[in-house]
């Protein structure tokens, strides 16, 4: 799987879960520690897909 690919995985993961949140499928408490999971996952995968993701999230930088 390539970076750009990994990173659109965990961003797809990031919407569903505050998509849950706000839809009251989940509480606070089970959205931070999804939240904190996809985080060291993200930081396994390497800076690389970190910082794709951040792109993704933020758009690219100046």
């Amino acid at each position: 799987m390539t970076t750009d690919e990994r990173a659109r995985q965990h961003h797809a993961v990031i919407r569903a879960n505050v998509d849950d949140l706000y839809a009251g499928r989940i509480d606070h408490a089970t959205f931070r520690q999804r939240a904190g999971a996809l985080h060291e996952a993200s930081r396994r995968d390497g800076p690389q897909v970190e910082d794709a993701l951040l792109r993704l999230i933020c758009g690219p930088r100046s």
